[in-house]
């Protein structure tokens, strides 16, 4: 397609070829006028479409993890409870969003439990592919006006964050997209566009051309195309090698969370945009084991380090098997008890960090024969990090050296712009470490912030002198304050 004819097919086309709009002016009141404003508090939302899938999802699920539930695929979450104890067990869940809605009824739910909740219009978004231009422009025409209909339903509902308009897009759906994201910004200014994006497990056009899901040579142009073309509020994308590995057990798998959350976190942090992780809350394979606690922490722990402004868990509800926060009957299950206080945790921290800026991140060499390399982990906060195991283990100092699996995300800023933060994640599920460390020059000593409360905390003494313990799967913060 030539740049000539995309120019004929519209305004919102034309976005596609002229690079990025500039942002809207502000407003008197500090707003931007067509753009959303920012989320207030860090995002936690079930991947659950509470009112079903459209027939191209439904048509592209039920081929792989979805199959035997075609009652959730049609009816959602409905197909195990109803809207109103469901909504109010997602809320006391520890989620503020309560996922995808398609209807008033969802809606209404939501707005009841004090959630925010995500539209889905159910609406397919078109294969650019092979159209002319003619076709092109009437496809984008009738694009904007589906979209126009359904934002004028809803877009003064302070319930409504924002629109979903497709999963795991090919960059042949990015006309379609930017054409619908331009009819919501036009006609629903401050409401948010969202898309998830493939993780980076797939096959790149250099290994299987035209097949690959990416239409490009590498994951990142992937994404730097995307984001030129559908310009997203918010960065999402989903991974699931942390189950899929058996909790980074098989590092061949587990290579993956890191280096996609890497890649991620660069772009948002080029362009401007918070990004959220989807992350696995359920038992999506015959061969995975369910759901652990330290599962749910280890990928929550280290999506935070690398500075994510919203988790998701894919999902609250079944998807073939009960191994989920709920279970085919309607019944609250130990992974709810998992989840509620994994969300927490996400909340705490998420909200406290609001106010600063991801700077660095980096682990320890997690598998020395594994490629690609990982950034080293950071010092310019936990400086001299040394980190050890439990005495009373009986373990040696090979042990260690292999047991020892650390993951440091380095912030700067705060609510007044003096403190630097790191938040230090022990990556092995099976033990505990404990993490010493000396404060950076020109700092105070450190506090922690308290995963239950989100405020910084004064540490124990014997912390100071001895070490902080770290669980498995888990993370502690530690903040400093420039010395006065």
């Amino acid at each position: 397609m030539t740049g000539r004819s995309l120019l004929l097919i519209g305004s919102a086309c034309v976005l596609l070829i002229c690079g990025a709009a500039p942002r809207p002016c502000a407003s008197q009141d500090g707003s931007q006028n067509g753009a959303p404003e920012t989320l207030e508090s860090f995002a936690i939302l079930p991947w659950d479409f509470h009112d079903g899938f459209g027939p191209k999802d439904t048509a592209v699920l039920k081929a792989t993890t979805y199959r035997n539930i075609d009652d959730y695929l049609e009816r959602g979450s409905r197909a195990y409870e109803p809207f109103d104890s469901g909504f109010a067990g997602i809320a006391e869940c520890g989620y503020n969003f309560s996922g995808f809605v398609s209807g008033p009824d969802g809606i209404e739910a939501s707005r009841k439990n004090g959630l925010k909740c995500v539209v889905y219009p159910k609406i397919d978004m078109f294969d650019s592919r092979g159209l002319s231009d003619e076709q092109l422009a009437v496809k984008c025409a009738e694009m904007e006006a589906a979209f126009k209909k359904v934002v004028e339903e809803t877009k003064d509902d302070p319930c409504v964050w924002g629109y979903c308009l497709t999963d795991e897009p090919g960059p042949w759906y990015n006309l379609s997209m930017a054409a619908a994201s331009a009819a919501i910004r036009k006609n629903a200014p401050g409401k948010f566009v969202y898309v998830n994006l493939f993780p980076n497990t797939a096959p790149t056009t250099e290994e299987v051309g035209d097949r690959s899901p990416y239409g490009a040579k590498s994951y990142k142009e992937f994404l730097e195309r995307f984001i030129r073309e559908v310009k997203p509020d918010v960065l999402s994308y989903d991974n699931y090698e942390v189950e899929y590995s058996d909790d980074l057990r098989n590092p061949n798998r587990g290579i993956a969370h890191f280096t996609n959350l890497f890649e991620i976190r660069a772009a948002a942090l080029e362009h401007g945009i918070p990004f959220w992780f989807v992350g696995s809350g359920v038992s999506l394979r015959s061969y995975s084991s369910p759901p652990s606690y330290a599962r749910l922490a280890l990928q929550t722990y280290t999506a935070l380090a690398a500075g994510a402004r919203g988790i998701t868990w894919y999902h609250y509800y079944p998807v073939g098997r009960d191994a989920s926060a709920v279970d085919s009957r309607g019944a609250r299950t130990v992974y709810w008890d998992y989840m509620k206080t994994v969300n927490g945790e996400a909340r705490a921290l998420g909200n406290y960090l609001e106010s600063f800026r991801s700077t660095e991140v980096g682990t320890t060499d997690l598998w020395p024969n594994v490629e690609p390399k990982l950034p080293p982990v950071p010092n310019n906060v936990l400086v001299n990090l040394k980190s050890e195991l439990s005495r009373q283990g009986g373990y040696s100092d090979a042990d260690a050296a292999r047991e020892i699996k650390l993951m440091v995300g380095e912030f700067a800023g705060g609510p007044d712009g003096n403190r630097v933060a790191a938040l230090a994640v022990n990556l092995n599920v099976g033990v505990s470490v404990r993490v010493k460390f000396d404060s950076p020059a020109g700092y105070g000593p450190p506090k922690t912030v308290s995963p239950v409360s989100g405020r910084e905390e004064d540490p124990a003494p014997e912390e100071l002198e001895e070490g902080f313990w770290i669980l498995p799967g888990c993370g502690k913060l530690f903040v400093f304050e420039r010395a006065k």
